[in-house]
Parts: C-alpha cells; sequence; structure tokens
C-alpha cells in the first residue's frame, strides 16, 4: 500500500489441506495359517496422513510379537501395506485403517479371514493295553476353521461316559480316556475331523492284553520209577503266552522223545515217558506275553524205587553129582530193575571165573551156574539182590556134592536104623507184605516119621490160623504155608518134631510187613497262649513207620515223641501265637505213606480294664467320655450297659472299638435320665 506519505506491504502463506481418502480396500482377505499376508490400499491427503493399523482396537504396533507386524508405505504410488509374517489363528478378525491429517480422521475396515489345511499333526498309534488299565489314545489336527471331532469303535461311535471320556485342547490335542478296560474295549479307534475344507481320519488298532495268571493249584506228583509222569499247569493270559520249563529253578533239555510238552487249550503238560531216578526235582513253568510274566508255584516229582522182592527164593538144600552143574535159581522183582550179586558163604562170586555164568532172563529170574561140579563147590550158597529202593539177602541153599559111588552104597543100604528127629535144614525167618503167600521149608530126618506140631507163642496153630503144613515123605521136607497173609499172622513159630525116639524143635520168625494205617488221626484244636499243646495219633504199620511232624507245610525237625508201638505225640510246652497254623503229620514205610492234619487255633482270655472311676459327677448338657481296654483272642465282642440294657450307638452316643482293643462310649450331651450304672 503506498500513499505521499510512502508504501507499506504485508504477505500469508495459504495451505490448502485435503482430507485423507482411503481407497481399494478389499472387504475381506484370506491369510493361510503358517504364511505370510498383506493387507494393502491406497491413501491420499494433504498434508500426508499418519497411517495406523487397528486390530480390535489396539495398534498393531504394540503388541507382544508386534515384530511380525510391518507396515509400509510408497509415497510415489500412495499404496500402504501392512505385512503380517506367520499368520496365526488369532489373527483373525476385523482390522481398521486409520488415516489422519490436519483436514480429517478417517477410517475403513477390512476382514482378515485366517485359514488352515485340515490335518493331522500326530496320529492315532496302535496300542498294547492291560486289562484292568486306563487307555488313553491322544492325537493332534489343526484346521481353521476349527474342526467337529467324532470318534468311533469298531464304526460305532463314542460318546463321553463315566467310563468313557473325550477332551479337546485348545492346541487341537484330541484325547479318549476309557477307564479300566476289558476285553470289550479293544479293536479298531478311528477320530473324525470336520470342517468346511472337508473331513480327515486317523485310526489305530488296541489289542488289550492280560498278563499271565496260573489258574486252579497245582499238585506233587509221586511215581514209581520206570512209570510215565505228567505235570499240568492251567495258564491264562492273552495274547496266549510263551511257556518255559523250568527244572530246579533252571532251563533243562527237552528231547521231545522220552520228555515232550502237550499244549490243549489253556492246559500245559510236561509228560514223561517213562521215569529216571534224575526226573527227581521241582519243576516250575514260566509263562510271558507282552502283558508280563509269571512263574508258577512248585511241583514236586517224586520218583520212588520199589525194594526188590523175592518172588521164587534158593531152596534150602541142593544135592548134586560129582561132574554135574550146580544150577541156582531166583526169580525177583524190583524198580528199578534189580541187580544181583551171588555168594559162596561170606565170599562173592566173581562174574569172571571159568566155569561159572551168570544168567539173567527176561522174567527177572537170574541163575548162577557151575559147570562142572567138585567136592570144593560144597558150602552154603546165596544172593544178595537191590537197587535203589533197597535190598534184600535170599535164603540160603546148602549144595552138597557127591560122588555116585555113595548114591549106589545108600541104594544098597537095607539095614534100618532108628533116630531121633533132626533138622537137617531149619526153617528161616521170612518176611512178607500182607497179602502175599509165605512159604517157608526146611527138611527133616527122623525114622520112625516124627509128629509135626506148630507153635505161636506157645499155642498149637490150627487151620482157623490160616498156616498150613505139608510134609513130602520122599524127600522129607516139610513146607509151611500161610496164604493171604495177615499182619496179625507175625511172630516167632515153632516147629515141633517127636517120635518114639526124641524130639527136637526149631523157631524162626515170620513177619507180615503192610503200609501205614491211622486208626486215631489229628482233629482241629484250640490251645490257650501259655499253655502246653499236645497232638497224638495211633498208626500201625510193619515194618516200623517213619513218623514226620510237618507245619504249614515245613517239616518240623527233632520233634515228636514214641509213646508205644502205635502211638506217636507231638509235645509244644509253652504255646505262643505264631504256633497257630495247619499241622500234619506224615506216617511212612517203604510200603507206603498215610497222613492226618489239624488247625491250631491260639487263643487268649479276654481282659477288661476300664479307665474310668467308678462314679462320676458331670453337669446337664456336658459330655460324658467312658473308655476301656479289651484284650483276648479271637477279638472280644463289647458291649456297653445302662441299667442292664445295651446301648446302640445313635446321633447322641458314639461308640467306637478301635483295632488295639481300646473301646469307648461318648454321650454328646449329659442329660437327667444318664444318671444311671453304666
Amino acid at each position: 500500500m503506498t500513499n505521499s506519505e510512502g508504501e507499506i506491504s504485508s504477505q500469508a502463506n495459504l495451505n490448502i489441506h485435503v482430507a485423507p481418502i482411503i481407497s481399494s480396500l478389499p472387504s475381506k482377505i484370506d491369510g493361510i495359517q503358517g504364511k505370510q499376508v498383506i493387507i494393502s490400499c491406497q491413501i491420499s491427503g494433504h498434508p500426508k496422513p499418519e497411517i495406523t493399523f487397528l486390530k480390535d482396537k489396539k495398534d498393531v504396533t504394540k503388541f507382544e510379537d508386534k515384530s511380525r507386524f510391518q507396515i509400509e508405505h510408497n509415497d510415489q504410488t500412495g499404496e500402504v501395506r501392512l505385512i503380517i509374517s506367520d499368520v496365526k489363528e488369532e489373527d483373525h478378525g476385523k482390522y481398521t485403517i486409520r488415516a489422519k491429517n490436519l483436514a480429517q480422521t478417517v477410517e475403513e475396515q477390512t476382514t482378515l479371514n485366517v485359514l488352515a489345511s485340515l490335518s493331522f499333526i500326530d496320529q492315532l498309534q496302535d496300542t498294547d493295553i492291560v486289562s484292568g488299565q486306563n487307555l488313553t489314545l491322544t492325537c493332534r489336527c489343526q484346521g481353521i476353521p476349527k474342526p467337529t471331532i467324532k470318534w468311533y469303535q469298531n464304526d460305532n461311535e463314542i460318546k463321553s461316559t463315566t467310563k468313557q471320556k473325550i477332551e479337546s485342547k485348545s492346541d487341537g490335542t484330541q484325547t479318549l480316556t476309557i477307564n479300566r478296560v476289558d476285553l470289550t474295549d479293544g479293536g479298531e479307534f478311528k477320530i473324525l475331523a470336520i470342517n468346511e475344507q472337508g473331513t480327515i481320519t486317523s485310526t489305530c488298532h488296541v489289542d488289550v492284553i492280560m498278563k499271565p495268571k496260573i489258574d486252579g493249584k497245582v499238585q506233587d506228583i509221586q511215581v514209581i520209577i520206570g512209570e510215565p509222569a505228567q505235570l499240568n499247569i492251567k495258564v491264562s493270559g492273552l495274547p496266549k503266552p510263551t511257556i518255559q520249563w523250568l527244572k530246579n529253578g533252571q532251563p533243562f533239555d527237552i528231547d521231545n522223545q522220552r520228555i515232550k510238552i502237550i499244549e490243549k487249550d489253556d492246559l500245559y503238560s510236561l509228560i514223561f515217558d517213562h521215569t529216571q531216578i534224575d526226573d527227581k526235582a521241582s519243576y516250575t513253568l514260566k509263562a510271558i506275553n507282552k502283558a508280563g510274566e509269571i512263574e508258577s508255584p512248585k511241583i514236586n516229582l517224586n520218583i520212588t524205587s520199589i525194594q526188590p522182592k523175592i518172588k521164587l527164593d534158593l531152596q534150602p538144600n541142593l544135592n548134586v553129582k560129582k561132574d554135574e552143574p550146580i544150577i541156582l535159581t531166583i526169580q525177583v522183582d524190583g524198580k528199578p530193575k534189580p541187580e544181583i550179586k551171588w555168594f559162596k558163604g561170606n565170599d562173592e562170586i566173581l562174574i569172571n571165573q571159568s566155569g561159572i555164568q551168570f544168567i539173567e532172563e527176561i522174567d527177572n529170574t537170574y541163575k548162577l551156574i557151575i559147570e562142572k561140579s567138585t567136592e570144593k563147590d560144597q558150602g552154603e550158597y546165596s544172593a544178595l539182590i537191590q537197587n535203589s529202593g533197597g535190598q534184600i539177602k535170599s535164603k540160603k541153599t546148602n549144595v552138597t556134592v557127591t560122588s555116585k559111588s555113595i548114591y549106589l552104597r545108600n541104594f544098597l543100604n537095607l539095614s534100618l536104623i532108628l533116630e531121633s528127629p533132626e533138622f537137617v535144614t531149619k526153617p528161616v525167618d521170612t518176611t512178607v507184605q500182607q497179602g502175599d503167600t509165605a512159604t517157608i521149608e526146611c527138611q527133616i530126618d527122623a525114622l520112625p516119621l516124627p509128629k509135626i506140631t506148630l507153635l505161636r507163642d506157645g499155642k498149637v496153630l490150627t487151620p482157623k490160623d490160616g498156616i498150613e503144613q505139608t510134609f513130602d515123605v520122599a524127600t522129607h521136607r516139610l513146607i509151611i504155608t500161610a496164604k493171604n497173609t495177615r499182619v496179625d499172622q507175625s511172630g516167632t513159630l515153632t516147629c515141633k518134631l517127636e517120635n518114639p525116639i526124641g524130639s527136637n524143635e526149631a523157631s524162626f520168625k515170620l513177619n507180615v510187613n503192610s503200609g501205614p494205617t491211622i486208626s486215631k488221626g489229628l482233629i482241629d484244636q484250640e490251645c490257650q497262649l501259655d499253655k502246653e499243646f499236645r497232638l497224638t495219633i495211633i498208626s500201625s504199620a510193619s515194618p516200623q513207620p517213619t513218623i514226620k511232624w510237618f507245619k504249614d507245610n515245613i517239616e518240623l525237625k527233632n520233634i515228636g515223641t514214641k509213646i508205644n508201638d502205635d502211638t506217636y505225640e507231638l509235645i509244644i510246652p509253652n504255646i505262643k501265637l505264631e504256633d497257630e497254623g495247619i499241622y500234619k503229620v506224615i506216617v511212612s514205610n517203604e510200603l507206603g505213606d498215610k497222613e492226618s492234619q489239624c488247625k491250631l487255633t491260639v487263643i487268649q482270655p479276654t481282659e477288661l480294664k476300664c479307665a474310668f472311676p467308678e462314679q462320676q459327677t458331670i453337669q446337664i448338657g456336658q459330655p460324658i467320655h467312658l473308655e476301656c481296654h479289651v484284650t483276648g483272642r479271637p477279638q472280644p465282642d463289647v458291649t456297653w450297659t445302662k441299667d442292664g440294657k445295651e446301648i446302640k450307638s445313635s446321633d447322641r452316643i458314639v461308640i467306637t472299638k478301635t483295632p488295639d482293643g481300646t473301646c469307648s462310649m461318648t454321650i454328646k450331651q449329659a442329660i437327667a435320665d444318664d444318671k444311671v450304672n453304666f
């Protein structure tokens, strides 16, 4: 501006503000989980707007994992981009783009849909589960949108129950738990994951298995050597267990010839075609499968031997002519097959001597043959028969070797000489088993022939006694026979010879052996603590039996006494609690055994000690507490009474009894009626 006085000037800047404009922003953007996604738009405005990206009203550049979010701005094109790396499920949602300058603040929104392919990260796995345990099947799946989960067993859908529980965790872990599975819980399991992308499946197989189990009780086996034996054990388990037999705790050779293993269903048998003495042992069976293993209780295989028994004994006398053979024959039984030794006098006859044969025939007949007899072969011959079961001696036979001239002279001698009775050979002690036939022979010389009388304990025997005699006049042989022998026929017998010239007698023992019998066995007993305990049995057997006492199947050594021939006792002088149990006695001899058992219960007298005074004064409303201590075995029953009537527990009265015998009664609040005698 100017005038006559001068001029002045003034100036100002004009800034034109243009409000921000957001364009080219899609309403919806899809992103893949784990990938990169870009939210892009065009933004213009003057001055240059300040750009902010928000999710759920929060600036993405201030998130905890803000490093995944990056904003780029191209000044030339006006393009603005939000780059999200490693897209996660939580990135799903609405995003706001805010543009702000001096003219205005504007906002636009877009939706980011985060998608994930439907897949199993961890699959179901085949599983073995022991019956009775809890089964847990686990897998992990991913997918956005979150899939619907369904479980199936053998194509039947599973729902959550008290036994079956289905769980889904936020990280996609899926769990099926079945409590205390049984055999019906096995089979094919399947899980289905379903969303709008489709359906995927994971499967597995579950085997319910059972640890091997020994069913029933095992029994010890006793056989005679050479006989077959079969040990049986019943075993269950799933899958079917592998079996191994052990001998005295160690594996042993099973040749599948003499010793075989047979399996039928759940029964496993160890079979011995014919037993040998070294088969005697303790056997166990070990069963193994995926669920575990078990070893059976021991089966004791006892191999017994049968002591040799003479079926046909040596004859008392044998007369042979010189140069003729001497043949001695004996027939025996026994298991294992017995061995025989021949003796002349006390000297054993060896097999390697010239002119002597030992013959063994199929029917257990043994022969000693001296091929050409001479005078030096005269004498007493006997045999010793033995095996692992024992040994037995034969009768003695007196062998006489006579020349032919003596035979001829005796044949021609017609003169008679009267003679008093003589025993050329005497009857010998004889032992037989009950029921067998006893035969005793002797040879007599007398003229005239004697009267023969049999006596036992001074009394003349009659046919009713079951003992008969037969006399062969031609050979002067007396045969005494007892058929179907009985134990009561045992004793000392006397054979008495009498003729007009004189008399003679000879005694011998007849022993009739029998297995044990128990006429008075054990019975269950109660015994007071610290008192004497006495067990008595009456048992007969011949020969005298062996007595063994056991407690809970453990032998009691150096215990038990014999009262008389048939009575045996076990005495425990001061009984203790640990003496309670099952007692057993086994009576045995070589012919068998018998057993009897009983249960001993240790009792203790009842004793009551009261911890409260005879008189008490209690205020009404206050508690009454009475306590006592009771001991006794069996544990006594305790009854509280009021004026002679039993008191029962109630809401007001609490009665307790502890295992140590402490008994108490508590009345929570006393009333006037409680003034009585307890």
